[in-house]
C-alpha cells in the first residue's frame, strides 16, 4: 500500500470450469456491509441465469464461516473450501 492510498476495494469473481477450460461469469465489488452469503446468492443468481449445473461450489479462503456453511448446506449446495494446514 503507498502512502498515499486511502481506500481499498476487494472484488468477487464467479469462474465455471467445464472440460478443462475456465470462464468468467461475473465479477463485482464487495460493498461495505455486505455479508458474505449475500454475494454467494447473487453468484447463485448468475448460475442459474447461465442455466448451468453446480457439481461443486469451490470457495477461497474469504468465505470460511458458519454462515456460509450453513446456508449452503440448508440449500444442498456441494462445496469444498481450501483449508492451510498448520503444523
Amino acid at each position: 500500500m503507498k502512502d498515499s492510498t486511502t481506500t481499498f476495494s476487494s472484488y468477487v469473481s464467479l469462474y465455471i470450469t467445464t472440460k478443462g477450460q475456465w470462464l468468467t461469469l461475473a465479477v463485482f465489488p464487495v460493498k461495505n456491509g455486505v455479508s458474505k452469503v449475500e454475494c454467494i446468492r447473487k453468484f447463485l443468481g448468475f448460475i442459474d441465469d447461465a442455466n448451468v449445473n453446480i457439481e461443486v461450489f469451490c470457495l477461497d479462503r474469504g468465505f470460511y464461516s458458519n454462515d456460509v456453511f450453513s446456508f449452503l448446506q440448508m440449500e444442498n449446495i456441494p462445496h469444498i473450501v481450501p483449508v492451510r494446514k498448520h503444523g
